[in-house]
């Protein structure tokens, strides 16, 4: 923020730096930095795979993995040198520890997921969308089910971990520069990208090759919104639908996008993961 003002927060790029160090030349560091993104990404669906598998039951999470690692969207994107992809990791671990919350009641997973989003956002600012989602999710929650105050309290806490991690953020880095540059770059910089129209008469042909290349994982939606109408013994009714609504949001998030490429499909790697294997459960 001191040499160059970036319109993205920054932290990603540091994962990217240790890579971009063992490299020699500008095709090898390339060569190293997609390799580096390809293992880390696998080793995270390992570690995915084993904290699901708690949650849901194996068969569930196997069916989630197959759609999820066959789809276009992980095909082809997977590799790409962006720092998106760690953003969605952090968002998919923050509702990880949620449902974890919302099963054991333990304040810990609460500040571990706050934790996470907050993390996530200081790596992109898409994260805001997830923001958004769990916050209205968790809230449409507390009103159906709980409207306890130690369930409210709970919310508030994973907002404030979550804050917590953005201004300490700030603080850094205003430290080293300045405060108004700081959230110039991260807010008023990152809303005026936002709003950029340039690709919106291309929109309709975006998503035709989105659905065309992923038609099982859209084909599913309104079978988990049909699954809410629906239970059975022994089923995990709260917690499917708490997925459903999150994943439902960050949906209409991304359809509202102006600049929705199909890369950007990525940003439904979490909740697809979790939105599957809660309907296959």
């Amino acid at each position: 923020y001191r040499d160059f003002v970036p319109y993205k927060t920054v932290l990603g790029y540091y994962f990217l730096m240790l890579p971009m160090l063992l490299g020699n030349g500008v095709v090898h560091t390339l060569v190293m930095v997609k390799n580096a993104i390809a293992i880390m990404n696998a080793l995270l669906f390992i570690v995915a795979g084993f904290f699901m598998g708690q949650l849901f039951n194996k068969p569930a999470v196997l069916a989630s993995f197959i759609l999820m690692l066959l789809s276009d969207i992980v095909l082809t994107f997977s590799t790409n040198i962006r720092v998106d992809v760690f953003a969605y990791w952090w968002c998919f671990f923050a509702m990880l520890f949620l449902l974890n919350t919302l099963q054991h009641r333990k304040i810990l997973y609460t500040l571990l997921a706050g934790i996470c989003l907050g993390l996530g956002f200081c790596t992109s600012q898409k994260v805001a969308w997830y923001w958004f989602a769990i916050d209205c999710s968790l809230g449409i929650y507390w009103l159906a089910f709980q409207r306890n105050k130690k369930d409210f309290i709970a919310l508030c806490l994973f907002n404030v971990s979550a804050a917590s991690v953005l201004l300490l953020y700030i603080a850094i880095f205003a430290s080293i520069s300045s405060l108004n540059i700081v959230l110039s770059s991260m807010f008023a910089q990152a809303v005026a990208i936002y709003q950029v129209d340039w690709y919106t008469p291309n929109l309709l042909r975006f998503w035709a090759l989105s659905l065309k290349l992923n038609p099982l994982l859209f084909l599913l939606v309104p079978i988990g919104w049909l699954s809410l109408t629906i239970t059975c013994p022994h089923d995990k009714f709260q917690q499917r639908f708490f997925i459903v609504i999150c994943t439902t949001i960050v949906l209409f998030c991304l359809i509202s996008y102006k600049q929705a490429f199909p890369y950007y499909l990525q940003v439904m790697v979490p909740a697809f993961m979790l939105f599957n294997a809660a309907i296959f459960d």
